[in-house]
Protein backbone atom coordinates (compact mmCIF):
# COMPACT_ATOMS: atom_id res chain seq x y z
CA UNK A 1 0.00 0.00 0.00
CA UNK A 2 2.85 2.05 0.57
CA UNK A 3 4.31 1.96 -2.18
CA UNK A 4 0.97 2.03 -4.61
CA UNK A 5 0.77 5.80 -2.91
CA UNK A 6 4.37 6.26 -4.00
CA UNK A 7 4.16 5.78 -7.11
CA UNK A 8 1.04 7.27 -7.74
CA UNK A 9 2.06 10.93 -5.97
CA UNK A 10 5.65 10.56 -8.34
CA UNK A 11 3.72 9.92 -11.53
CA UNK A 12 1.65 13.31 -10.71
CA UNK A 13 4.58 15.23 -9.70
CA UNK A 14 6.45 13.63 -12.92
CA UNK A 15 3.47 14.85 -14.91
CA UNK A 16 3.87 18.77 -13.86
CA UNK A 17 1.86 21.41 -11.76
CA UNK A 18 -0.96 21.49 -14.60
CA UNK A 19 -1.89 18.12 -14.04
CA UNK A 20 -1.17 18.06 -9.99
CA UNK A 21 -3.58 21.27 -9.71
CA UNK A 22 -6.48 19.52 -11.43
CA UNK A 23 -5.96 16.37 -9.14
CA UNK A 24 -5.60 18.50 -6.39
CA UNK A 25 -8.64 20.77 -6.98
CA UNK A 26 -11.16 17.82 -7.72
CA UNK A 27 -9.72 15.32 -5.05
CA UNK A 28 -10.21 18.08 -2.19
CA UNK A 29 -13.73 18.21 -2.93
CA UNK A 30 -13.74 14.29 -1.95
CA UNK A 31 -11.72 14.67 0.58
CA UNK A 32 -14.55 16.92 2.47
CA UNK A 33 -17.32 15.13 1.49
CA UNK A 34 -15.80 12.19 2.53
CA UNK A 35 -14.48 13.00 6.01
CA UNK A 36 -17.86 14.93 6.26
CA UNK A 37 -19.47 11.11 5.67
CA UNK A 38 -17.04 9.44 8.47
CA UNK A 39 -17.54 12.24 10.98
CA UNK A 40 -20.82 11.60 10.51
CA UNK A 41 -20.46 7.20 11.22
CA UNK A 42 -18.28 7.97 14.29
CA UNK A 43 -20.56 9.99 15.77
CA UNK A 44 -23.83 8.42 14.87
CA UNK A 45 -22.46 4.62 15.17
CA UNK A 46 -20.28 4.97 18.34
CA UNK A 47 -20.55 6.71 21.93
CA UNK A 48 -18.37 9.90 21.69
CA UNK A 49 -17.11 11.98 24.78
CA UNK A 50 -14.79 14.31 25.49
CA UNK A 51 -11.79 12.05 26.67
CA UNK A 52 -10.74 12.33 29.79
CA UNK A 53 -6.98 13.45 31.03
CA UNK A 54 -4.91 10.24 32.65
CA UNK A 55 -1.95 12.99 33.02
CA UNK A 56 -1.18 16.55 33.24
CA UNK A 57 -1.53 18.39 30.31
CA UNK A 58 1.24 19.69 29.11
CA UNK A 59 -0.33 22.99 27.61
CA UNK A 60 2.72 24.74 25.91
CA UNK A 61 4.01 21.60 24.32
CA UNK A 62 0.56 20.94 22.74
CA UNK A 63 0.22 24.73 21.32
CA UNK A 64 3.44 24.68 20.23
CA UNK A 65 2.95 21.22 18.37
CA UNK A 66 0.19 22.70 16.84
CA UNK A 67 0.91 26.11 15.63
CA UNK A 68 4.50 24.53 14.76
CA UNK A 69 2.28 22.07 11.96
CA UNK A 70 -0.01 24.98 10.81
CA UNK A 71 2.87 27.43 10.28
CA UNK A 72 4.84 24.67 8.82
CA UNK A 73 2.86 24.65 6.19
CA UNK A 74 2.47 27.90 5.87
CA UNK A 75 6.09 29.63 5.88
CA UNK A 76 7.20 26.92 3.67
CA UNK A 77 5.03 27.19 0.90
CA UNK A 78 1.70 28.59 1.44
CA UNK A 79 3.33 31.75 2.63
CA UNK A 80 4.09 32.56 -1.39
CA UNK A 81 0.26 31.91 -1.81
CA UNK A 82 -0.51 34.62 0.62
CA UNK A 83 1.76 36.93 -0.79
CA UNK A 84 1.14 36.84 -4.79
CA UNK A 85 -1.92 35.11 -4.90
CA UNK A 86 -3.55 37.95 -5.91
CA UNK A 87 -7.14 38.60 -8.25
CA UNK A 88 -6.32 39.32 -11.92
CA UNK A 89 -8.61 42.65 -11.44
CA UNK A 90 -7.64 43.93 -8.40
CA UNK A 91 -3.70 45.32 -8.94
CA UNK A 92 -3.05 45.88 -4.95
CA UNK A 93 -4.70 42.47 -3.82
CA UNK A 94 -7.39 41.54 -0.82
CA UNK A 95 -6.96 40.63 2.79
CA UNK A 96 -9.26 38.24 1.95
CA UNK A 97 -6.71 36.79 -0.44
CA UNK A 98 -3.49 36.88 2.14
CA UNK A 99 -5.82 35.44 5.24
CA UNK A 100 -7.29 32.45 3.45
CA UNK A 101 -4.41 30.11 3.07
CA UNK A 102 -3.12 30.42 6.72
CA UNK A 103 -7.22 30.13 7.67
CA UNK A 104 -7.74 27.42 5.87
CA UNK A 105 -4.60 25.19 6.88
CA UNK A 106 -4.80 25.93 10.49
CA UNK A 107 -8.55 25.22 10.93
CA UNK A 108 -8.22 22.44 9.20
CA UNK A 109 -5.60 21.07 11.35
CA UNK A 110 -7.46 21.77 14.53
CA UNK A 111 -10.65 20.25 12.95
CA UNK A 112 -8.99 17.28 11.76
CA UNK A 113 -6.76 17.25 14.97
CA UNK A 114 -10.33 16.71 16.92
CA UNK A 115 -12.06 14.27 14.81
CA UNK A 116 -8.52 12.23 15.51
CA UNK A 117 -9.22 12.71 18.92
CA UNK A 118 -12.36 11.81 19.09
CA UNK A 119 -11.88 8.75 17.02
CA UNK A 120 -9.21 7.88 19.23
CA UNK A 121 -11.24 7.86 22.59
CA UNK A 122 -14.29 5.64 20.73
CA UNK A 123 -12.87 3.60 18.78
CA UNK A 124 -9.75 3.39 19.80
CA UNK A 125 -7.88 4.14 16.53
CA UNK A 126 -7.49 7.95 15.82
CA UNK A 127 -7.65 7.46 11.83
CA UNK A 128 -11.14 7.89 11.14
CA UNK A 129 -10.59 6.48 7.76
CA UNK A 130 -9.87 3.04 9.36
CA UNK A 131 -13.96 3.42 10.69
CA UNK A 132 -14.88 2.10 6.79
CA UNK A 133 -13.56 -1.35 7.42
CA UNK A 134 -16.54 -1.68 9.87
CA UNK A 135 -18.92 0.42 7.95
CA UNK A 136 -21.51 -0.30 5.25
CA UNK A 137 -20.89 0.15 1.63
CA UNK A 138 -20.97 3.67 1.49
CA UNK A 139 -18.27 3.75 4.41
CA UNK A 140 -16.24 2.19 2.84
CA UNK A 141 -16.66 4.53 0.16
CA UNK A 142 -15.96 7.06 1.86
CA UNK A 143 -12.89 5.48 3.46
CA UNK A 144 -11.23 5.09 0.26
CA UNK A 145 -12.05 8.33 -1.15
CA UNK A 146 -10.65 10.01 2.13
CA UNK A 147 -6.95 7.95 1.14
CA UNK A 148 -7.33 8.73 -2.87
CA UNK A 149 -6.93 12.30 -1.24
CA UNK A 150 -4.46 12.08 1.15
CA UNK A 151 -2.48 11.54 -1.89
CA UNK A 152 -2.93 14.92 -3.05
CA UNK A 153 -1.22 16.14 -0.27
CA UNK A 154 1.60 14.29 -0.29
CA UNK A 155 2.25 14.67 -4.03
CA UNK A 156 1.94 18.36 -3.35
CA UNK A 157 4.75 18.24 -0.61
CA UNK A 158 6.93 16.22 -2.90
CA UNK A 159 6.20 19.03 -5.98
CA UNK A 160 7.64 21.92 -3.73
CA UNK A 161 10.23 19.60 -2.31
CA UNK A 162 11.68 18.77 -5.52
CA UNK A 163 11.85 22.43 -6.87
CA UNK A 164 13.51 23.44 -3.25
CA UNK A 165 16.01 21.08 -4.24
CA UNK A 166 16.80 21.74 -7.51
CA UNK A 167 16.88 25.64 -6.90
CA UNK A 168 19.50 25.27 -4.57
CA UNK A 169 21.37 22.75 -6.30
CA UNK A 170 21.24 25.32 -9.57
CA UNK A 171 22.58 27.69 -7.08
CA UNK A 172 26.45 26.09 -7.77
CA UNK A 173 24.90 23.56 -11.36
CA UNK A 174 23.47 24.46 -14.71
CA UNK A 175 20.59 23.14 -14.90
CA UNK A 176 20.22 19.80 -16.71
CA UNK A 177 17.43 17.46 -18.68
CA UNK A 178 16.89 14.79 -16.83
CA UNK A 179 17.41 16.53 -13.30
CA UNK A 180 13.61 17.22 -12.45
CA UNK A 181 11.96 13.36 -13.14
CA UNK A 182 15.33 12.35 -11.56
CA UNK A 183 14.97 14.25 -8.41
CA UNK A 184 11.29 13.51 -7.89
CA UNK A 185 12.05 10.21 -8.19
CA UNK A 186 14.68 9.88 -5.95
CA UNK A 187 12.67 11.63 -3.51
CA UNK A 188 9.42 9.76 -3.70
CA UNK A 189 11.19 6.94 -3.01
CA UNK A 190 13.45 7.86 -0.32
CA UNK A 191 9.66 9.67 1.25
CA UNK A 192 7.76 5.83 0.77
CA UNK A 193 10.97 4.28 2.21
CA UNK A 194 10.94 6.51 5.45
CA UNK A 195 6.79 6.17 5.91
CA UNK A 196 6.98 2.32 5.57
CA UNK A 197 10.01 2.44 8.44
CA UNK A 198 7.59 4.55 10.54
CA UNK A 199 8.50 7.98 10.22
CA UNK A 200 5.37 8.98 11.83
CA UNK A 201 6.23 7.66 14.89
CA UNK A 202 8.95 10.25 15.28
CA UNK A 203 6.65 13.44 13.89
CA UNK A 204 6.28 14.77 17.31
CA UNK A 205 9.77 15.21 18.29
CA UNK A 206 10.50 16.75 14.72
CA UNK A 207 7.84 19.14 15.49
CA UNK A 208 9.20 20.32 18.91
CA UNK A 209 12.67 20.94 17.09
CA UNK A 210 11.55 22.62 13.95
CA UNK A 211 9.39 24.43 15.99
CA UNK A 212 12.11 26.14 17.71
CA UNK A 213 13.36 27.66 14.44
CA UNK A 214 10.11 28.05 12.66
CA UNK A 215 7.57 30.08 14.68
CA UNK A 216 10.29 33.03 15.36
CA UNK A 217 11.01 33.17 11.70
CA UNK A 218 7.28 32.72 10.83
CA UNK A 219 7.07 35.76 12.55
CA UNK A 220 10.04 37.50 11.22
CA UNK A 221 8.83 37.08 7.62
CA UNK A 222 5.12 38.53 8.53
CA UNK A 223 6.94 41.78 10.39
CA UNK A 224 8.94 42.49 6.80
CA UNK A 225 6.23 41.52 4.40
CA UNK A 226 3.65 43.34 5.98
CA UNK A 227 5.50 46.30 7.93
CA UNK A 228 8.97 47.19 5.98
CA UNK A 229 8.12 45.76 2.75
CA UNK A 230 4.40 46.94 3.18
CA UNK A 231 2.87 44.15 0.52
CA UNK A 232 4.42 46.02 -2.18
CA UNK A 233 7.31 44.51 -3.16
CA UNK A 234 7.18 42.85 -6.98
CA UNK A 235 6.93 39.16 -7.55
CA UNK A 236 9.92 39.53 -9.87
CA UNK A 237 12.66 41.02 -7.22
CA UNK A 238 12.07 37.37 -5.16
CA UNK A 239 13.63 35.05 -8.29
CA UNK A 240 16.50 37.76 -9.13
CA UNK A 241 19.43 36.19 -9.54
CA UNK A 242 21.95 37.66 -6.76
CA UNK A 243 24.90 39.68 -8.32
CA UNK A 244 26.77 41.04 -5.33
CA UNK A 245 27.97 39.38 -2.30
CA UNK A 246 25.55 42.18 -0.47
CA UNK A 247 22.59 40.68 -2.61
CA UNK A 248 23.24 37.24 -1.24
CA UNK A 249 22.27 38.11 2.19
CA UNK A 250 19.77 40.79 1.92
CA UNK A 251 16.32 40.19 1.63
CA UNK A 252 13.79 41.86 -0.80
Amino acid sequence: WFWVIGVIQVVLVLFGMKWLEYFYRYTSVVLLVCYGVLAYLLFSHYHVRMPAATVPMQWGTAISTIVTFSILAWTYKVSTVSRFARPASDAHGKKAFFFAPSVGIMVSVLVMGLMGMYSQQATGNWNLALLGAHAPIWGVIAAVGVALAIIHTNAMNLYPSTVDLLVALNTFRRPSQWEQPIATIAMGVLGTVLAILGILNHVAGFLDVIGDVIIPFTFIMLVDWLWVQRRQTPVAAFFAQPRTGHDWWSWP
